[in-house]
């Protein structure tokens, strides 16, 4: 459901942090409850020109107070979850989920030089939409910020916590819950994905910490700290990646600080692979799933493929490939079937 309207406060309060001797979680807090945003200066950054470009934007506000009527349209999950002011030169994407595909008209209103202005637009939403897969990421990314955000800002909760990891498993987003690790599953001669704390990329402002994870998915202490600190270069680099994960206007690849990231998951259509042993892994492969082997290149490949466009695509990701079907589990591999009977075909399918 929509999140209730808040009363806005008359002014906006944002927030600048210069290096790091710094309350971070002060100042974003003061920035969120204030209808306004959080911005850090590092040291070494040219602190006069990030200024003088935000008194520029802030200098030519064109509509404010915004509220978006959907219509007919029945969404939840928007992020943000309150719209910011519009500026000139900047922009305002909303991304969020619906439940009922519809013809209907949006109605955007806000203040402009003291008065109020409604626009109305036609809008039409399929039943199923797939032409850009990186819609789907995008709102990961602005969901698990959010939820990040959440949890530094009030306090730790499991139920966040929760949705995080599996946002993160699902999307490849990397969060000081979530990041990949290679273990033999003893019970079956295969590598299988498991949850630890992430380490440091080389060129920092990401989610910093490193160490070994707790129980059940926990980071490790150096994680938790990191991510928990209230000042010095954690807390800013913490309060930094998050608040590019809220705003995210490009997929988490492009915007990710590290680069063994992206090498080691890849978005294809609607899933997320990792790399794992050599092997493009699907995010939702659980731990105990069996798989039907496939030879790679064979005529059960090709069978494959020819019957499903998107499979085609998850199969062209090299000789080893892990993908996993409503009904079943494929492993694309050196050895395995070599040929299906068109029951076969239709069972794995289905």
């Amino acid at each position: 459901e929509r999140p209730p309207v808040r009363e806005r406060p008359p002014v906006r309060i944002f927030t600048f942090g210069l290096g790091y001797d710094v309350n971070t979680q002060l100042l974003d807090r003061l920035a969120e409850e204030n209808g306004a945003t959080s911005d850090y200066v590092k040291p070494g950054e040219d602190m006069e020109v990030r200024i003088s470009s935000f008194f520029e934007k802030v200098s030519y506000p064109v509509l404010s107070d915004l509220d978006l009527d959907w219509g007919s349209l029945n969404v939840y999950d928007l992020f943000p979850r309150e719209l910011p002011d519009l500026f000139k030169g900047s922009q305002v994407t909303v991304l969020g989920r619906y439940k009922n595909a519809a013809e209907t008209k949006l109605q955007l209103s806000g203040f402009a030089q003291g008065k109020r202005k409604q626009m109305v637009y036609a809008a039409a939403t399929p039943a199923r939409d797939t032409d850009d897969d990186a819609i789907p990421r995008l709102w990961a990314s602005r969901k698990v910020g959010h939820l990040l955000s959440e949890i530094r800002l009030h306090g730790e909760d499991k139920e966040l916590k929760e949705e995080i990891v599996r946002l993160s498993l699902e999307f490849g987003i990397l969060t000081p819950y979530t990041s990949m690790l290679v273990q033999e599953d003893e019970k079956r001669d295969r590598v299988v994905l498991d949850r630890v704390a992430p380490q440091r990329s080389a060129g920092g402002g990401g989610f910093g910490g490193g160490g070994q994870a707790g129980p059940a998915g926990a980071p490790g202490p150096a994680a938790r700290s990191s991510f928990e600190a209230k000042q010095g270069r954690d807390g800013v680099d913490a309060s930094v990646a998050i608040q590019s994960l809220r705003i995210a206007v490009k997929p988490y690849d492009e915007t990710s600080s590290s680069k063994s990231q992206s090498q080691s998951v890849r978005r294809v259509g609607n899933k997320t692979f990792y790399l794992v042993d050599g092997v493009w892994t699907d995010s939702l492969l659980k731990k105990d799933q069996k798989t039907t082997k496939i030879k790679y290149l064979s005529d059960a490949y090709f069978q494959l493929a020819a019957k499903d466009a998107d499979l085609a695509r998850y199969l062209s990701m090299g000789e080893k490939v892990i993908v996993c079907l409503p009904k079943a589990a494929l492993e694309i591999s050196e050895a395995g079937k070599d040929k299906l009977t068109p029951q076969e075909l239709a069972d794995l399918l289905r």
